[in-house]
């Protein structure tokens, strides 16, 4: 009997330590989780010259965004504002935490602006007319034209 118990114990003991071994390596967390950018999404089209970006990192990491350093939260969450160009534009991020360095990109199309056209005269803008060619249509079809303009016009 005492040589069952004395192996049980042993074997409790040894299953313990192992645990407790096992609990104390720290493991990589996966590049999902260690650098998740949440606003904007990669791929998005605005119309502002600047956006406003957010994400989250493990707590206690550093971020930084085009040569300057933000500030993370004690929950690991990051805001700011990028300034955009009309066209596409590449947002960099770059993180340092325990387990090394990390960047990941987001790309944001912003929206060439077009001017307002003067109301006097009347004037159209050439390169917003649509169809932009011939078309050929049989009696009775309806054809959708557009085009911008100065407000406040009529077309005939």
């Amino acid at each position: 009997m005492f040589g069952r118990t004395a192996f049980f114990c042993f074997v409790l003991a040894f299953g313990c330590g192992y645990a407790a071994a096992q609990e104390s390596v720290a493991y990589p967390a996966p590049d999902s989780i260690r650098l998740r950018l949440t606003y904007p999404t990669d791929g998005d089209t605005v119309t502002v010259e600047q956006v406003r970006f957010s994400g989250a990192v493990l707590p206690a990491s550093h971020v930084r965004f085009e040569r300057q350093n933000l500030w993370v939260y004690p929950t690991g969450a990051f805001v700011g504002m990028a300034k955009l160009e009309p066209g596409w534009n590449t947002l960099v991020f770059r993180c340092r935490d325990r387990f090394g360095i990390l960047s990941d990109t987001l790309r944001v199309f912003r929206l060439q602006e077009t001017p307002d056209l003067p109301e006097v005269p009347s004037s159209v803008d050439l390169q917003s007319i649509s169809p932009a060619g011939e078309v050929f249509i049989s009696p009775g079809e309806v054809l959708d034209v557009s085009f911008r303009a100065s407000a406040g016009g009529r077309a005939t």
